[in-house]
């Protein structure tokens, strides 16, 4: 049978103690006989060499593990997220990378075909994982926002919450990030457009963010393919959002209130023809 397994790889700056500093990179690729896969997750840095690798199986051997999120915690641990078949799944590793501290799956998401996407921390260390599924508010084949908190300890589920923009939109999550007072964003894309939505820690919408916890924002003009793919958060609070459309690449900034920001390039938006966020 199939599995992926995770693994973590952390990487030493040569002369210096293991750090957390550099961006992550993931990266997938088949080991070993038969299907067996394996994913590694490295952190590097400019002449940097391998520290230490640990493979874990969140699932069991008949299904597939896939990752496709990692951050660090203010300790410098790595946690992962992803699926464990049809579950969302996360690992949190001690420093070192050469032990499990923890880890969660969870196999009661709404919906068919879940896929999680996206992770963050919370400001009291609970892990937020966030991505989509198929009919996970109403069924009408279109794909809902999902965001799970999990017991960083125990792995078990807090707090949940599926989202829909609209009757017939297809809502995918990209990017979560933590905002300073708690609170929770999910980025992504819904009917073509970018995509935001605002939740307390509990995963409660924020209905003073937007519409109702909602915004979305047509980069157009016309019916485009746009897609907000990540999220930085300003020292001020403004929120910066980097995206695909349909000639290129956009960047958005939106207030605290969820309205876009009018003082960036007069209208909160700028777009650039040609290239791509991946």
């Amino acid at each position: 049978a199939a599995a992926l397994i995770l693994a973590v790889v952390l990487l030493r700056s040569l002369g210096v103690a293991a750090r957390t500093v550099a961006d992550s990179l993931l990266g997938r690729r088949g080991v070993g006989s038969g299907n067996v896969e394996r994913l590694e997750v490295r952190r590097l840095f400019s002449a940097g060499q391998v520290l230490s690798t640990l493979a874990t199986d969140v699932g069991s051997l008949a299904r597939t593990d896939t990752g496709t999120a990692v951050v660090f915690d203010s300790l410098g641990r790595a946690v992962l997220s992803g699926n464990a078949g049809n579950a969302f799944a996360f690992v949190r590793y001690n420093t070192a990378g050469t032990s499990v501290l923890s880890s969660g799956v969870d196999n009661t998401v709404p919906g068919s075909g879940p896929l999680a996407t996206a992770l963050t921390l919370g400001t009291t260390g609970d892990v937020y994982v966030g991505g989509f599924a198929r009919n996970a508010v109403t069924a009408t084949s279109q794909d809902d926002f999902i965001v799970r908190r999990y017991d960083p300890s125990t792995g078990a589920l807090v707090n949940a919450a599926a989202t829909r923009f609209g009757t017939t939109n297809v809502d995918q999550i990209s990017a979560l990030v933590t905002m300073s007072d708690g609170r929770i964003l999910a980025v992504g894309t819904s009917a073509g457009n970018f995509a935001l939505a605002m939740y307390n820690a509990d995963l409660t919408l924020d209905t003073t963010f937007g519409t109702l916890g909602q915004t979305t924002t047509n980069i157009g003009p016309g019916i485009t393919a746009d897609s907000g793919i990540a999220v930085v958060v300003q020292p001020d609070g403004e929120i910066l959002v980097a995206g695909n459309v349909n000639t290129g690449l956009a960047l958005a900034r939106y207030g605290a209130s969820g309205a876009l920001d009018a003082s960036f390039n007069g209208t909160g938006i700028v777009s650039i023809s040609g290239g791509a966020v991946d």
